[in-house]
């Protein structure tokens, strides 16, 4: 999981573990997997732009393979297309999922969503809070 969003994974893990196999619990693994892409090329951490856009290509081939509601579907690629953009825009990419995870996917799923979607909004980027081993935590002579 990644530190940012880590809250926001585990909520969409647990209701992916309690879910039946079909259209949902792909709907699920593909909402998973855009909450890791979000934290991964938001700010207060960007990526290179080689490493940017292998990362939306690599998701977009893996959701590709899901069988996903068609709605779900439509969504997740407008809010991909939010992340290939020179400065990706994280609250706008979960944006346009929120409303169809919360029709097709549940309220949990939908909460977890906007909890990301508020902390996007809120504060330039996901946390404050750096992950462990970063730059900042580092000490000269250590």
């Amino acid at each position: 999981m990644s530190d940012l969003l880590a809250r926001e994974e585990a909520v969409i893990a647990e209701a992916l573990a309690f879910s039946a196999r079909g259209p949902k619990r792909n709907g699920l693994y593909a909402i998973w997997l855009f909450l890791r892409l979000c934290g991964d090329l938001g700010p207060p951490f960007p990526v290179g732009d080689r490493s940017h856009r292998r990362r939306v290509q690599q998701f977009e081939r893996r959701i590709s393979s899901l069988t996903l509601p068609a709605e779900l579907r439509r969504a997740i690629g407008t809010g991909a297309d939010h992340l290939k953009a020179g400065e990706p825009d994280p609250a706008r990419a979960l944006r346009a999922i929120l409303t169809p995870s919360r029709q097709l996917l549940g309220h949990r799923a939908a909460e977890a969503v906007a909890d990301a979607l508020k902390r996007a909004r809120d504060g330039n980027g996901f946390s404050g809070q750096q992950p462990p081993g970063t730059r900042s935590q580092i000490r000269p002579g250590t």
